[in-house]
């Protein structure tokens, strides 16, 4: 997903990661996060504003 509001200059993106968690006694297990980060447009390029953690759900539900 990705908004962008050139006039405003803000945007918001979602990215998506995946990560691989092991603890000493178990297998590895895979750990979706889904991240959603508001963009300012600046002189010098887009900054982060904020970033804030979407619910993930393996049915694509939320």
């Amino acid at each position: 997903m990705t908004d962008v509001n050139l006039q405003k200059k803000v945007a918001t993106i979602m990215v998506v990661v995946d990560t691989t968690v092991k603890e000493s006694d178990k297998p590895p297990t895979t750990k979706r996060l889904r991240i959603e980060a508001a963009l300012d447009q600046t002189n010098n390029g887009w900054k982060v504003n904020a970033l804030r953690q979407v619910p993930y759900s393996a049915t694509g539900q939320q």
